[in-house]
């Protein structure tokens, strides 16, 4: 019988991007970022563990731990203070010295009667190691001078282990417990529920979960009961080259869970008293009681609370914009990772996030929105500059570099009634196209200096290449999209005294940043037919670069093709930049090639290889900014002519369209 949970992940992977507060975790315990401790049962089962189905849990854990002493004196004996029949304690009757002695006073052999408990040397603290199921001691690899203490005796009744405190053992063992242990045991002495995540591959479920889950919450868990044990079986006293006596044992935390409603709803009446992987069950029988509504409220719940609360999302005082980093779909309980700038569809029944667009005035705060005469733009005296009216009125600046290229920049001058069109697109975009985020760039492969953003592209596949092709884009994009270009097309004509190439977009590309960031590097193919970039939000500061020989020749020119369904942007050749002055995103930065240095000792050094001819350098590269164009909210920018170099820096959230 397969069963439906109402939380849920795909794999344990997937959660962790969904909740990024269980990635911290610590032997499949997570309680460092968590409302309450989270326990993930996958994999292996300890021996004692056992679930039958229902609604009680019994799991073990089971630590190994080091204790050590100078010099200390150590005697055996069996007492039915021990749980197996054997403990230790200090005495005089037998004496372990240091590792240069290789005789003992006397044999060791278990005493007749039980031995008072006596003090125990101050001794280091102790360690704890995890151990996994199925654990088995490796006792063939231990010291010459180790005196393994295994069961001298038959161990004790189990009636005659009970009637006596285990003092023996514990008193060796280190008082206080692993963080997660001790983290579970103070949920138990307030009262605090635990959360369960069962995983798909876990041997101690008793059921199978769906084929399209990999992790299930269970729910909330009482913790009705805790024993702790120390084992002595596999204790062993070593003598070790600094004449230390190192202590092995085990101790063992029993844990029973209980589960309890509550957890998934705020609404007290939503609140489901039965679990989710048990058939439902008359309220009115006496073997499972009824509580009232109120007190299902806990003042806990199993996800974030940024997973119950609308979807938003949040502007920094920087012009950033965060979201959260996953949502859960109500629909079919599948928590889905946010990959998508902002609209996105559950993986499994494609119910809608629901999250709303953010508006251009929250991100453009930062450089204000006061209208201009004249853009924040800079160039070189070798660096040819107009200016022509063009389309609604607005300013062409034109400038030309190196007497070919051509950079048109149509300028809103930050006027509102010019940036109706574009404000209505910025959100349109966003709520109507499904601009997925793209992987971060790997070093040494093709496009490696892209680096992460969010990305989407449309384009006319007819072949037909001398028409607009108007008619044909409301079938393959959505109607945003097709207002976009045509604004694009419209705003980016350029003169017919200028040049007689027609503007024609075929391949509309769209990428999308949330952070403030830089790229350098970047080709602007535009040598066979004109490139369309259009600006949306945040500033964008693009700066064309020149390059140019040491010896003053020209540098030779690369033809670069056009944007194509992998990346907008390609990798220049030559070293890459960092801008130092502005926030940047971690996986942002362009991937730069470094060299590693040898670790091996000076007599260790690998034979050298022999002599190769030495290939002659290329005369070193010098790039110069000529051109730096500041693109404002709704900006048009043509390139035709050549082949560009640039970079791009921007202030905040942006959108940019490049058509071509």
């Amino acid at each position: 019988m397969q069963h439906r949970p109402r939380i849920w992940a795909a794999n344990l992977e997937e959660l962790k991007q969904a909740v990024p507060e269980l990635s911290r975790m610590q032997n499949d315990v997570a309680f460092e970022a968590t409302q309450t401790p989270v326990i993930i049962l996958d994999g292996e089962m300890m021996p004692g563990d056992s679930w039958d189905g229902g609604r009680i849990i019994d799991l073990l854990m089971v630590r190994r731990f080091s204790r050590s002493a100078n010099d200390c004196l150590l005697a055996v004996g069996i007492s039915p203070n021990s749980s197996s029949g054997n403990y230790l304690t200090v005495a005089e009757q037998a004496q372990l010295m240091s590792g240069q002695r290789k005789d003992l006073p006397r044999a060791l052999e278990p005493l007749c009667t039980p031995e008072p408990q006596t003090d125990v040397v101050q001794q280091d603290d102790g360690l704890y190691h995890f151990i996994e199921p199925a654990f088995t001691p490796d006792l063939e690899d231990r010291d010459v001078h180790s005196v393994a203490l295994q069961s001298m005796s038959p161990p004790l009744d189990g009636s005659t282990m009970n009637r006596f405190p285990s003092a023996g053992v514990a008193s060796l063992a280190p008082a206080d417990g692993p963080p997660e242990i001790n983290a579970l045991m103070e949920a138990h002495e307030a009262d605090v529920p635990v959360c369960v995540i069962l995983c798909r591959n876990a041997a101690i479920a008793p059921f199978l979960l769906r084929e399209e889950c990999g992790c299930a919450f269970l729910g909330f868990f009482t913790i009705q009961d805790v024993q702790v044990r120390t084992e002595d079986k596999e204790w062993d006293v070593r003598i070790d080259e600094d004449s230390r006596t190192i202590i092995h044992g085990t101790k063992t935390w029993h844990f029973r869970f209980e589960w309890t409603p509550g957890g998934e709803q705020l609404d007290p009446a939503a609140i489901d008293r039965n679990p989710w992987w048990m058939p439902p069950v008359q309220m009115s029988s006496e073997s499972i009681p009824n509580p009232e509504p109120s007190s299902l409220l806990l003042p806990y719940t199993l996800l974030p609370l940024y997973f119950l609360a609308p979807p938003t999302q949040n502007v920094c005082t920087d012009a950033d914009v965060r979201v959260a980093p996953g949502w859960h779909c109500v629909r079919c309980g599948r928590l889905n990772v946010q990959r998508n700038l902002c609209a996105q569809a559950c993986a499994t029944c494609s119910t809608p996030n629901g999250l709303e667009p953010i508006s251009v005035e929250y991100v453009r705060q930062v450089r204000g929105t006061d209208p201009m005469s004249f853009p924040l733009d800079r160039y070189e005296d070798t660096v040819g500059c107009s200016s022509s009216d063009g389309p609604d009125g607005l300013p062409r600046f034109t400038y030309v570099l190196s007497g070919a290229g051509m950079v048109y920049h149509m300028f809103t001058r930050n006027r509102a009634e010019a940036q109706v069109e574009p404000t209505k697109l910025f959100r349109e975009l966003q709520a109507d196209v499904q601009i997925v985020l793209e992987p971060a760039a790997v070093k040494g492969k093709a496009l490696g200096g892209v680096g992460p953003h969010y990305f989407a592209q449309f384009s006319n596949t007819s072949g037909e290449t001398n028409t607009p092709q108007d008619d044909t884009w409301p079938a393959i994009a959505p109607l945003s999209v097709c207002r976009a270009r045509e604004l694009m097309l419209y705003r980016g004509q350029l003169l017919r005294t200028v040049t007689a190439m027609q503007l024609v977009i075929d391949c509309l590309t769209i990428c999308a940043w949330r952070t403030a960031g830089n790229k350098k590097g970047c080709i602007f193919s535009a040598e066979a037919s004109p490139i369309v970039m259009m600006c949306l939000g945040a500033d964008v500061e693009i700066a064309f670069w020149r390059q140019k020989t040491s010896a003053g020749a020209p540098f030779p020119e690369t033809r670069a093709q056009l944007p194509t369904s992998g990346a907008l942007y390609r990798t220049a050749a030559g070293t890459v930049e960092s801008v130092v002055g502005i926030p940047v995103d971690a996986l942002d930065e362009d991937d730069e090639t470094t060299d590693y240095l040898s670790v091996f000792e000076d007599g260790s050094l690998p034979p050298p290889p022999p002599p190769q001819p030495v290939a002659p350098r290329p005369p070193q590269v010098l790039k110069e900014e000529v051109l730096m164009v500041t693109l404002v909210h709704g900006d048009v920018l043509v390139v035709h002519g050549s082949t560009f170099e640039y970079s791009m820096k921007r202030t905040g959230m942006s959108i940019v369209l490049v058509g071509a």
